[in-house]
C-alpha cells in the first residue's frame, strides 16, 4: 500500500506530455511503462478496452477513427471556431458537439457509438499520467501543478480544472508555460543574480503547436514576467507544409488525395515527421510510404531550400511574434539591448531557421541552450507544486506573473448612490445614475495573479454584476467575451445599505466574484468601571482618633509621603500647620456606555453563465470514469499475467538442455505453475459467468417440473375435495368452504401464468446472458422458483390443514386410525410444540408387546409417514410414528400394516368399538359429518 505522498508538475502537450516530480533535493521526470520519459497524448477506444498513451499510439493506424488526439486545443472551444477547423485537419476521429455542450469526439467503445467530450478525454489521460507517476515514484499524488499556454482564457482554464477534478487530481495551480520555464531557469541560479540589478532573459519556445517569446527579469529570490507573445505556429505547421506538398505529388501521380482519408493522412504525417528531422541536419531528405492509399506506394525527395520556401508563411508569423515581444518589452521599459540571454526551448527549436530568426531578432545574440528543451515546463511546474504544497520546504523564490487580457465589471446605476458616504477609504465606489449601465476595468492588463479588488455599492435591494473581457481582439479566435453574471441577492430594505463586493483574480488565472458583505453601523451598550468621588458630610470630616488607623487610599492612588526636609525625629515638636482641605474619597462604579461597531453580513451570490461544467455533470462523469477504471483493471491484470507467462516460457526455452531443472525456480522470479495458476484464475473469472449459465440451463427443467408438480397436487386437492372419502373412507377436504378452496385454485393459476411468462422470456434470451430466473448457486437451486414453490405450499397448507382430525390444545387421544388385529391398535395425536402428528401403535395384551410391526406403505395428507423409533419395552406403545405437515406431494391417507400372519387394513368402526369411543359425540361427530 502506498503511504508516501508526491507533488508533481504536468506539461500537458498536444503531441507528448511530461510529468516532473520532486524527490529528495532533486526534480526529475517520470518514466512510463515502456521506459520513456515522454508519453504520447493519445486516448483510444476499442471493442474491448480503452487505450492510453503508448498503447493508443501502437494501434492508431488500425484504430484511427477511434483515437482522440490534440484534445488540449478543443477544451472550451465552440464548433464554429477557426481553431476547431484547424484541429479537424489533424484529428483522426470525428469532432462533434457532446451532450454536455462542449466539443468532443465521436468514437465506438465496446460496440457502442459514444460521444466523448474533450473534458472527459483529458480526464482519462490525466488518470494515465497519475498512475504512471504513482508507479514510478511509489507514492500517492498529493498535489500537482499543470502547465497551460498563455493564450488560455477563463473558459479554457476552467475546462482543464474540471478535467482534473474528474480525474481526481488535486490541482494547486494552473501555471503559464513560459512562467514555469522561467522558474526552472531561475531557481537554481538565484544566488548568481544581483539583489538589485535585474538579469533579463528572453525565452523562445517553439513547441509542437505553439511558438511563444517571453521576457523575464530575475533578481535574487524573485522573477518577474515582463511580457509574453505567442501564436499557434509550431513543429506541426512545418509538417503540414510537407504533407500538402507530398499529397499534391501523390494525387498527381495516382489520382487520389491521401489527405481525404484519415488513415492515409496519418501514415503520411508519420513519414513526413521523419523527413523533417532529417532536413534539420541535411540538405536533402527522402520520403517513402508503403501502401499510402489504394495499395499504392509513394516515394519522393525534397531539399532544404524547397522546404524553406514552403515555410515562408510560417516564418512571417514567427517574425511577428518576435517583434511583438520586443515592442511589449520596450513599452515596459526593457529595450532589446538590455536582454542579457536568449534561451531556446521546445522540441522544434532545433530547426536551423528558427534559431537564426531568434538570434537575429535580438541583435545577433548567441543563443543559450542550457535547459532541457523538452522537459523545462514539467520541471518548473513541479517546482511550483513543491513551493505551494505544505509537504515540502523550498527556498524562498517569488514568482510574479501577470494576465495579458484586461477584465471589466458592469453594473446598473442606482439612486441609492446619492447616499454614498464621503471619504470611504476602503474599496472603490461603484456609482452611477439611476438606470445607467456603467463599466469599469477591474483588472487592467498586466495585473498580478492572486489579486482581490474590493468594490463598494450602495443599494436598497438585489443587483446584478457582469464580468467580461475588455478587448476580444486579443483573445484566441472563438473565445467568448462573457465571464459570468452574478446576482447579489440583497434582501429588499427601506434604507440604503452599504455593500462590499470582492472580485478575485485567482492563481489559476480565472476570474469571479468571491464574496459580498453588507456593512451596517450598529450601537451597542457596554458596561465599564469608572472612578467617582464620594461626597463626605461636614460632621464626618473630623480627624480620626490617635492610634486609629487611617482609611486606606482609593484604588489607584498612592498614600501621601512627607515632603523632602519635613521628616522629624521622634519626639520633636511639630510647628502648627494651616487647616487642610478635607480628604477626597472615591469609589468604582459601573457605567453603561453606548458604542458603535460595524456589523458584516454575508450576502448570497447567484452565478450564471460562468465557464465550466455544472456540479451534477462533473459528478456523473466522475462516476463514469470510476466505472471505466474498474473495467480496465481486470483487463490490465490479465495482460500482465499473459506477458509474464510468455516471458517465462521464452526464458526457459533458451536455457541449455542439460541444465538442472532444480535451478529453474532459483533463476526465475516465480514458478511456471504460479504464473499459469494466476493467469487461469483471471481467465476463468471472466468465463465463470458463462459456465454458470450453462449449468443453470441444464438444471432449469428439473426446477420447473418440481414447481409444476406442486401446482398439480394442490390444484387437484382443491378441485376434488371429496375423493379421499370415496376412495379410502377417510375424511377429505369437503368440509372446507368453496371460497377457501377457490383461493388455492386461484393461487395455482397465478403461479402457472407467472411460470409460463418467465419460461417464454427465458427462451427468448441468449443463453450466455444473465437468466431471468435467478439461481442460488450455493444451494444449486433456482431461488425464484423455490421461493414461489414455498409460498404456494405455505398458503395452501394453511387452508388444507383443516382437513385433519380434530385437534386438542394439548396432546390427547383422537379417534383411532388403524386396527391391527384384536389387541393392536393405533391412535393419532397432534403436538402443537412440534407442529406434527404422531401415530401411536398399542398392544393390549402384555404378552404381545414384542410383536414385530413395520410400515409397508403409508401416504398421508400433506406428508409422508415414516417409522422413526421403537418405544422402550416398559412402554404401552410399541411405536411412535410422526410425520411433518409441510411436505407437499401427497393427496390421501392409505395405511397398510403387516403382521407375521398377513396384512390387515384399518377399520375405524371396529377400533372405535374396542376403544369404547363414541363416534357420535359432539366433539368427534362435528369432524366426521362430511
Amino acid at each position: 500500500m502506498v503511504s508516501k505522498s508526491a507533488v508533481i508538475g504536468i506539461d500537458l502537450g498536444a503531441d507528448t506530455s511530461y510529468v516532473g516530480y520532486v524527490g529528495k533535493g532533486i526534480v526529475d521526470i517520470c518514466q512510463n511503462e515502456v521506459s520513456r520519459r515522454e508519453t504520447p497524448t493519445l486516448v483510444g477506444f476499442t471493442d474491448r478496452e480503452r487505450l492510453l498513451g503508448d498503447a493508443a499510439l501502437a494501434q492508431i493506424k488500425s484504430n484511427a477513427k477511434n483515437t482522440c488526439r490534440n484534445f488540449k486545443h478543443l477544451l472550451g472551444q465552440q464548433l464554429d471556431s477557426p481553431q476547431v477547423k484547424e484541429e479537424d485537419f489533424w484529428s483522426t476521429s470525428t469532432i462533434g458537439v457532446c451532450p454536455d455542450g462542449g466539443l468532443g469526439y465521436q468514437v465506438n467503445y465496446k460496440g457502442e457509438s459514444r460521444d466523448m467530450s474533450a473534458v472527459q478525454v483529458t480526464a482519462m489521460f490525466l488518470t494515465k499520467l497519475r498512475d504512471l507517476t504513482e508507479k514510478w515514484t511509489q507514492s500517492k499524488v498529493a498535489d500537482c501543478v499543470i502547465g497551460v499556454p498563455s493564450y488560455y482564457s477563463d473558459v479554457h482554464r476552467q475546462a482543464l480544472l474540471d478535467a482534473a477534478k474528474i480525474a481526481g487530481l488535486p490541482v494547486l495551480r494552473l501555471m503559464n508555460e513560459h512562467t514555469a520555464t522561467a522558474l526552472a531557469y531561475g531557481i537554481y541560479r538565484s544566488n548568481d543574480f544581483d539583489a538589485e540589478k535585474p538579469c533579463t532573459v528572453a525565452f523562445c519556445n517553439m513547441g509542437h503547436t505553439m511558438f511563444s517569446v517571453s521576457v523575464v527579469q530575475f533578481v535574487r529570490g524573485k522573477l518577474t514576467v515582463i511580457c509574453e507573445k505567442s501564436d499557434k505556429v509550431g513543429g506541426r505547421t512545418m509538417t503540414e507544409c510537407l504533407m500538402r506538398e507530398f499529397a499534391r505529388q501523390f494525387q498527381k501521380k495516382v489520382g487520389c488525395d491521401p489527405l481525404s482519408s484519415k488513415k492515409a493522412a496519418f501514415k503520411l504525417e508519420e513519414a513526413v515527421t521523419k523527413t523533417k528531422k532529417i532536413l534539420s541536419a541535411n540538405n536533402e531528405a527522402q520520403l517513402s510510404v508503403e501502401c499510402l492509399m489504394e495499395d499504392e506506394d509513394f516515394g519522393s525527395t525534397i531539399t532544404r531550400d524547397v522546404f524553406l520556401e514552403m515555410c515562408q508563411p510560417m516564418m512571417d508569423r514567427v517574425s511577428a511574434v518576435l517583434e511583438g515581444a520586443k515592442a511589449a518589452a520596450a513599452a515596459a521599459g526593457v529595450a532589446a539591448e538590455q536582454i542579457d540571454f536568449v534561451e531556446m526551448i521546445g522540441g522544434a527549436s532545433r530547426v536551423p531557421w528558427v534559431k537564426e530568426f531568434c538570434s537575429k531578432a535580438f541583435g545577433g545574440k548567441e543563443l543559450s541552450t542550457t535547459m532541457n528543451a523538452d522537459e523545462s515546463v514539467a520541471r518548473g511546474c513541479a517546482l511550483q507544486a513543491a513551493m505551494l504544497s505544505p509537504l515540502y520546504k523550498v527556498r524562498d523564490f517569488a514568482v510574479v506573473d501577470v494576465i495579458p487580457h484586461p477584465v471589466t465589471i458592469g453594473w446598473m446605476g442606482s439612486s441609492a448612490d446619492q447616499d454614498a458616504e464621503k471619504g470611504d477609504e476602503e474599496g472603490e465606489h461603484m456609482a452611477g445614475a439611476e438606470g445607467e449601465y456603467k463599466t469599469m476595468t477591474v483588472f487592467p492588463r498586466n495585473s498580478l495573479m492572486n489579486t482581490v479588488k474590493l468594490l463598494t455599492f450602495y443599494r436598497k435591494g438585489p443587483f446584478d454584476l457582469k464580468l467580461e473581457y475588455e478587448d476580444t481582439s486579443a483573445l484566441v479566435p472563438g473565445a467568448g467575451k462573457l465571464l459570468g453574471n452574478f446576482k447579489i441577492d440583497l434582501p429588499p430594505a427601506g434604507e440604503t445599505k452599504k455593500i462590499k463586493v470582492k472580485a478575485k483574480l485567482t492563481l489559476n488565472g480565472t476570474f469571479g466574484i468571491e464574496s459580498a458583505q453588507m456593512l451596517e453601523e450598529e450601537e451597542y451598550e457596554e458596561k465599564v468601571k469608572e472612578k467617582k468621588e464620594i461626597e463626605v458630610p461636614a460632621e464626618e470630616e473630623a480627624k480620626p482618633a490617635e492610634g486609629e488607623a487611617s482609611p486606606p487610599p482609593p484604588e489607584g492612588e498612592k498614600p501621601e509621603s512627607p515632603k523632602e526636609g519635613e521628616a522629624a525625629a521622634e519626639g520633636e515638636t511639630k510647628a502648627p500647620s494651616p487647616k487642610k482641605e478635607p480628604e477626597k474619597k472615591y469609589e468604582w462604579v459601573e457605567v453603561v456606555k453606548k458604542k458603535k461597531r460595524t456589523k458584516r453580513t454575508d450576502i448570497p451570490i447567484v452565478a450564471t453563465d460562468v465557464p465550466g461544467l455544472p456540479s451534477n455533470t462533473i459528478q456523473k462523469q466522475e462516476d463514469e470514469e470510476t466505472a471505466m477504471q474498474a473495467d480496465m483493471k481486470e483487463i490490465i491484470e490479465t495482460d500482465e499475467k499473459r506477458n509474464d507467462l510468455e516471458s517465462y516460457i521464452l526464458t526457459m526455452r533458451d536455457l541449455p538442455e542439460d541444465s538442472d531443472p532444480a535451478d529453474w525456480h532459483i533463476r526465475m522470479p516465480r514458478t511456471l505453475l504460479d504464473v499459469v495458476t494466476q493467469l487461469l484464475e483471471l481467465m476463468f473469472a471472466r468465463r465463470k459467468g458463462a459456465g454458470n449459465h450453462f449449468c443453470e440451463d441444464e438444471m432449469r427443467g428439473d426446477w420447473v417440473q418440481a414447481v409444476q408438480g406442486t401446482i398439480t397436487n394442490y390444484a387437484n386437492a382443491a378441485k376434488t375435495p371429496g375423493e379421499m372419502w370415496l376412495a379410502f373412507k377417510l375424511p377429505g377436504y369437503s368440509h372446507i368452504s368453496p371460497d377457501k378452496l377457490g383461493q388455492i385454485v386461484k393461487e395455482c393459476d397465478s403461479l402457472t401464468s407467472w411460470l409460463e411468462s418467465m419460461q417464454a422470456q427465458q427462451a427468448a434470451m441468449p443463453k450466455h446472458e444473465k437468466p431471468v430466473l435467478l439461481p442460488d448457486r450455493d444451494q444449486m437451486i433456482c431461488s425464484d422458483l423455490e421461493k414461489k414453490n414455498q409460498e404456494l405450499a405455505k398458503f395452501a397448507d394453511e387452508i388444507l390443514r383443516r382437513a385433519m382430525w380434530p385437534m386438542w390444545t394439548k396432546q390427547s387421544a383422537l379417534p383411532a386410525l388403524l386396527e391391527l388385529g384384536n389387541d393392536i391398535y393405533s391412535i393419532a395425536t397432534f403436538d402443537k410444540e412440534e407442529s406434527s402428528w404422531h401415530l401411536w401403535v398399542y398392544n393390549r395384551a402384555s404378552s404381545k408387546k414384542g410383536v414385530t410391526l413395520r410400515a409397508k406403505q403409508c401416504v398421508l395428507p400433506l406428508g409422508q409417514l415414516t417409522l422413526v423409533e421403537e418405544m422402550p419395552a416398559d412402554s404401552d406403545a410399541l411405536f411412535r410414528v410422526p410425520y411433518a405437515l409441510s411436505s407437499p406431494g401427497t393427496s390421501g391417507l392409505v395405511c397398510v400394516w403387516q403382521e407375521e400372519e398377513g396384512e390387515v387394513v384399518m377399520d375405524i368402526a371396529e377400533v372405535a368399538k374396542q376403544l369404547s369411543l363414541d363416534l357420535k359425540s359432539p366433539e368427534i361427530a362435528t369432524r366426521l359429518e362430511s
